[in-house]
Order: structure tokens, then sequence, then C-alpha cells
């Protein structure tokens, strides 16, 4: 990503040299001792070019924001979730768990009478999770997850967002790639 600002910003230095050129031929064209049909062949060339490159700027343009708005993370726009992550409190992955070919899944910790599709009854704060804590469910190509009455709740943390929202009961949350989940204590991350 900083290897993209930098070509970025590097880009636009380049611009404004060309176009600093460009006046500055423009300038030298109409001082030239040259006849009347000498300069305009000279300024239709520039002309030219000028109109060639600002399309080219046009088109580096566009491309970059349709490149940006088709981050998933940053826009309603259908998400790609492929895995959970178990993080840690330095948000170091510790256990990862596929999502592809999943259409829902129960969050918790295994009992003996009851198994679940992600258990986290090995988590240091396990004692703060719900046998059945949360559902993961996909449904019209996102994933949403819903607490299920848990003691200790279910929070969600957009991605590049600083505040924890509590879930509701039975009230789904869409989620995109990068948000994390809180059960109880422990961090879940999509991706």
């Amino acid at each position: 990503m900083k290897q993209g600002k930098r070509r970025n910003g590097l880009m636009s230095v380049i611009d404004n040299l060309i176009w600093a050129g460009i006046g500055a031929l423009f300038v030298i064209i109409l001082n030239l001792e040259a006849g009347t049909l000498v300069k305009v062949i000279y300024l239709g060339i520039i002309l030219v070019f000028s109109i060639f490159y600002l399309w080219i700027v046009y088109y580096k343009a566009t491309n970059e924001i349709t490149i940006a708005s088709s981050n998933p993370a940053s826009t309603n726009s259908v998400s790609h979730i492929s895995e959970l992550l178990l993080l840690n409190e330095e948000h170091q992955v510790l256990k990862q768990w596929s999502l592809t070919g999943r259409a829902g899944l129960v969050i918790g910790k295994n009992t003996e009478n009851n198994r679940v599709d992600i258990d986290l009854s090995d988590t240091a704060l396990a004692a703060l999770i719900s046998d059945e804590h949360a559902l993961l469910n996909y449904t019209g190509e996102n994933w949403f997850v819903e607490d299920f009455d848990s003691e200790q709740g279910t929070g969600i943390q957009k991605y590049n967002e600083v505040d924890i929202n509590y879930l509701n009961k039975s009230e789904p949350v869409k989620l995109d790639i990068g948000d994390l989940i809180y059960i109880g204590k422990t961090i879940l991350q999509v991706k």
C-alpha cells in the first residue's frame, strides 16, 4: 500500500512537470521568429499532445477511483470473507478456521452434550464465553453475526473504527473483511 501511494505521489510530480513543460512550449512557440503557419503547426502539435495527455490523466484518475471503491472493507459491496481468525491481545493470529463452503457456524464451547463449529473452550478467557454464544450466518452473498443472548454479549468493531458496538439478541449484523468480533473478551477477526 505504501508503494502505491509513493507511485501516485511521484506521478503527480511528473504530471505537474509535463503540464509546466507544455505551458513553456506554448510560450516559446508564440515567441518564435517564424511565420504564422509554422507557429500554428507547432501549436497544433502541442495541443494534440496536451489533449492526449489529458485523456491519459483522466483515465488514470478514474481507474484509481474505481480500484479504491471496489475494496470490500470500505464499501457495502459483496464481501469475500473466507476465514475467521482467533487473535490475542496484540492481534497476533492464534488459530484460524476456513469459512469457504459453509453456510452457518455456531461460536461457543464444546461440551459433553453439545458440539459447536468454532470451539473457544481452550482460550484464556473461556469462562466468559457461553456454550452457544453467537452464530455466523452466510446469506445473500454476505456473512452476518448474531448473538445467542449470551451472558457477556457479542461485540463488533468495524474495520478502521474505534468503537465496539454490542449486538442485540436476534439482530444480525453484516460483516466486512477486517471486522473484529468480540465473544466475551475473546477477539475474532474475519478475513
